[in-house]
């Protein structure tokens, strides 16, 4: 696979597809990004108006621009919906290094896409972009994807005690990360 800041790589499952978002995804974004069932899972207040979310995705197209996001749509093959999204980012590419983001829409929870999803991106990542260190720094409330890490191989490799501050209380953020021979491991299981 070549270089994916020069031609965004589209990756699928049987059930999902992983695309560029672009502007085009505004609607949907925000229907995502301004539900707090989903935002308040990674600490962040809500969308409030679709303009923060225009300007969230003209970041995103200029992250990807200066090589260090790669950020994907989640579209849903059965009926073409975006159920959320998946990103690669904080990258260290001398390191092959890079953390993992997620978000999805409430109505594709506990369905398996986001672990399907994972799974897809991780292979990428592994075997075409060469990584060899995935992270992942969930909060101590965000279960769902402690769970959804775990599942995955992530190893806890520390906590970061009240880190983030939400709600109104400081919380603990996890430290995970994935290193590409565990990940070996994991598949062979």
């Amino acid at each position: 696979m070549g270089d994916p800041f020069t031609v965004f790589p589209e990756l699928e499952t049987e059930r999902i597809r992983l695309q560029q978002l672009t502007i085009g995804d505004l609607d949907v974004m925000y229907s995502i990004k301004s539900n707090p069932m989903v935002t308040n899972q990674y600490g962040r207040d809500p969308h409030t108006a679709i303009l923060q979310t225009e300007k969230w995705i003209e970041v995103i197209a200029e992250n990807y621009r200066d090589r260090s996001t790669l950020y994907w749509k989640i579209v849903n093959k059965i009926d073409g919906r975006v159920a959320g999204a998946i990103t690669l980012w904080n990258m260290d590419l001398e390191s092959h290094m890079a953390e993992v983001g997620y978000e999805l829409h409430p109505d594709f929870w506990r369905k398996g896409i986001m672990f399907e999803t994972m799974g897809c991106l991780l292979q990428w990542a592994f075997e075409d972009f060469g990584l060899n260190r995935v992270e992942a720094c969930p909060l101590e409330n965000n279960i769902a994807s402690i769970r959804l890490l775990e599942r995955a191989g992530f190893k806890l490799e520390g906590t970061l005690r009240e880190r983030a501050y939400f709600g109104g209380k400081f919380l603990d953020q996890y430290y995970y990360a994935l290193l590409k021979n565990d990940w070996v491991q994991v598949r062979r299981q």
